[in-house]
Formats: C-alpha cells, sequence, structure tokens
C-alpha cells in the first residue's frame, strides 16, 4: 500500500532530475575553477604545515624516548640483582662439552 502512494513520487522525482541534469551539467562546469582554487589552497597549506608537522613529530619521538628511559630507571637495581644471579650461577656450574 505504502509503495503505491510513493511510486507517483519516485517518477515525478526522476522526471523532475532529467529535466535538471543539462542544469546540473553547467552549473559544475561553473563550479570546477573553485575547485580546482580549493585543490591549490590545499596543496599550499599542506606545503606550509610539513615542516612543522616534521619538527612535531620529531619533537614527539624524542620526548617518548626520554619517557621509556626514565620510566626503566627505576628498574635498575633489578637488574644489577639479575647480573649478580647470572654470574654467581655461570661461575657454580661446570663447564659444558664441548667435544665432538
Amino acid at each position: 500500500m505504502a509503495v503505491a502512494l510513493t511510486l507517483p513520487f519516485v517518477f515525478a522525482f526522476t522526471i523532475f532530475q532529467l529535466v535538471l541534469f543539462p542544469l546540473k551539467i553547467v552549473f559544475g562546469l561553473l563550479f570546477l575553477p573553485f575547485l580546482f582554487l580549493k585543490l591549490v589552497f590545499k596543496l599550499l597549506f599542506l606545503l606550509l604545515f610539513l615542516p612543522f608537522a616534521i619538527v612535531g613529530a620529531v619533537l614527539a619521538a624524542v620526548a617518548a624516548l626520554l619517557g621509556l628511559t626514565l620510566a626503566a630507571v627505576p628498574l635498575i637495581p633489578l637488574l644489577c640483582l639479575a647480573f649478580v644471579i647470572w654470574a654467581v650461577m655461570k661461575m657454580a656450574s661446570r663447564p659444558a662439552a664441548t667435544g665432538v
């Protein structure tokens, strides 16, 4: 029932679109220089902003590396303890067989 009521509107809209199609093409061609201008401005903004973005990315990477380094500082005593345990175990164990 609902399809039967909306079908004439679909046909009317389709006819409307077909009638206005040439105007759509004409105005689209008139609008083309503005689209080109939009592209030029985007590329110009990209060229101006790219050096700042690269510097920011490098600074962020340095800050992340510094943060990871500072986060590992409290683990230094545990690493020293692990090294001492490893050295004692290595000295206490017998040498591995090297013969063929």
